[in-house]
């Protein structure tokens, strides 16, 4: 018997040509994608390569949770991001839980690596835009809500809450 890798060698199957046409459309934007995102990869590598050490020599600690090792995983960023962002923040924020290298990568991203700009927790999480929009009146609640928000980090950091 003949082995044929081409879909129209197949004797026993009817491919419709149109399904044909559309499943290659699909194939080659797949495939642009994937380009797409290893050449947003290798800039961002190129990037962190460029920020400053704030590590002190420190060596990354060692990742103990196999849970937490995407290298096999396809949107994962295809370098070690996670020792990246250890050079350059100078701690490990993976190791908090519900923390993976792209939630982390998120925080530096849209909050920077220098927390000093907030004198206090409340004061981060009030920028986040998480704290409670109680209405009080007469020293009694009368309403609670969420204060309207479209923040990326915000919603990073509800997600790993939820993990």
């Amino acid at each position: 018997m003949k082995v044929c890798s081409e879909l129209h060698c197949l004797p026993s199957l009817t491919w419709q040509e149109d399904l044909l046409f559309l499943l290659q459309q699909e194939q080659a934007g797949y495939e642009f994608c994937q380009k797409q995102m290893a050449e947003c990869d290798a800039q961002r590598q190129q990037y962190l390569a460029q920020r400053k050490d704030r590590s002190a020599g420190a060596s990354l600690p060692e990742e103990k949770r196999q849970r937490r090792q995407h290298k096999n995983k396809k949107n994962y960023p295809q370098f070690d991001l996670r020792e990246q962002l250890f050079r350059t923040t100078g701690t490990d924020l993976v190791q908090i839980d519900g923390i993976d290298v792209l939630t982390a990568m998120t925080v530096i991203s849209e909050a920077g690596w220098d927390m000093s700009k907030w004198p206090s927790e409340d004061h981060f999480v009030s920028w986040l835009r998480l704290s409670p929009d109680n209405r009080i009146s007469g020293n009694r609640v009368i309403g609670k809500g969420r204060l309207p928000t479209n923040n990326r980090l915000n919603v990073v950091l509800r997600m790993a809450a939820s993990t």
